[in-house]
């Protein structure tokens, strides 16, 4: 299963496809699964084109602008988990009582260089905030280590695939009119 980098997809104005084809040929991964009217040749051309592949010999290799954009920035992507996990919750208690390098180092054992999972535990995060003040009740939430080590996330995922699936319907819905 390939996880999608979404901001890769639309920094590189790719289509789902092109990115699949470009992170499997990264990734020295089979190629399959492919849709039955998917031409691959004519997507491997157009990445050839935009310069996200390039060919030697008889092989397609990924470009340098492709690799950059689907890898982790390390100091980035803990910067963008810290700053979004919020400090206090309402009674008080504070949910960043851990060491910052410890709480960096847990990070980067849960995502590894895995930028797809980096970016939906960052919305999985921003959904429970979300439902959490709707109903207040950030008193709840764990404090930052333990939201890790219990891989809380996991428990919003599907609020992640509904709110996916309707923003999907809606852009379905602009198209017809």
């Amino acid at each position: 299963m390939i996880a999608i980098y979404e901001k890769a997809v639309v920094n590189l104005n790719l289509t789902i496809e092109e990115y699949v084809v470009c992170y499997c040929l990264t990734k020295r991964l089979e190629l399959v699964g492919l849709r039955r009217d998917f031409n691959l040749d004519q997507c491997i051309n157009k990445l050839v084109e935009s310069g996200l592949l390039f060919k030697v010999s008889d092989a397609f290799y990924p470009s340098k602008k492709f690799i950059e954009a689907i890898e982790i920035d390390d100091d980035n992507a803990f910067d963008e988990f810290w700053l979004a996990f919020p400090t206090t919750a309402e009674d008080g208690r504070k949910l960043k009582s851990a060491l910052k390098e410890s709480v960096k180092k847990k990070y980067y054992e849960v995502i590894g260089s895995n930028p797809a999972k980096h970016e939906k535990i960052l919305k999985c995060l921003a959904i429970e905030i979300e439902q959490r003040k709707e109903r207040s009740q950030l008193m709840y939430m764990r404090n930052i280590m333990t939201w890790l080590n219990n891989e809380v996330w996991k428990q919003y995922e599907e609020d992640l695939i509904k709110e996916s699936k309707i923003k999907e319907d809606v852009k379905k819905e602009n198209r017809l009119f």
